[in-house]
């Protein structure tokens, strides 16, 4: 679960939050986008007018998952198109963290940072300049030794020292 300051807490909990997607996307030339507005963040300025339509809810759980993503951008131009297919789109990084901000002057509580985190896997155009990119969850990469399970006996078997799911059933028990 992630640790949010006591301010951003009490704004989610008061209802006067208004809350932005800030999308991050890798291609050669970074992609900084927000529908709501622009918004500065890590040195960044997340811009509202490059074509994105919209963000899909992100679900969030505690459960390993490998889920995938799309984002469409209206592109009339095809300069996202020609972009991702001059340089290469396959893996490129996509990042969404949200901005939590003040419903009245939106200014910004706190931002939660890489609330989805995955890798571009396909670009599909369309004949009235919208450009969908699809992306996978970073738990697409992650490599499994063939037959081995993700549990205790086989971590400790590659990993004798470490005891990360120890720390993970105590976590997943107190929530729960």
């Amino acid at each position: 679960m992630r640790n949010l300051p006591a301010d951003a807490v009490a704004a989610l909990q008061s209802d006067v939050v208004v809350m932005a997607a800030l999308v991050q996307f890798d291609l050669s030339a970074p992609v900084y986008a927000c529908t709501l507005r622009d918004i500065a963040y890590g040195g960044n300025t997340y811009l509202c007018n490059t074509g994105l339509m919209s963000v899909p809810a992100i679900k969030q759980d505690f459960a390993l998952s490998a889920s995938s993503l799309s984002l469409r951008f209206a592109d009339p131009g095809d300069v996202l198109l020609a972009l991702s297919h001059d340089h290469g789109y396959l893996d490129a990084v996509l990042n969404i963290h949200i901005a939590l901000m003040d419903q009245t002057d939106h200014s910004i509580i706190h931002v939660i940072p890489s609330v989805y985190r995955g890798y571009c896997d396909d670009v599909s155009p369309s004949d009235d300049g919208i450009t969908e990119f699809k992306f996978k969850n970073h738990m697409h990469k992650l490599q499994r030794v063939r037959g081995r399970k993700t549990n205790t006996a086989s971590q400790q078997r590659y990993y004798p020292a470490d005891k990360a799911f120890d720390q993970l059933t105590a976590t997943s028990g107190d929530i729960l």
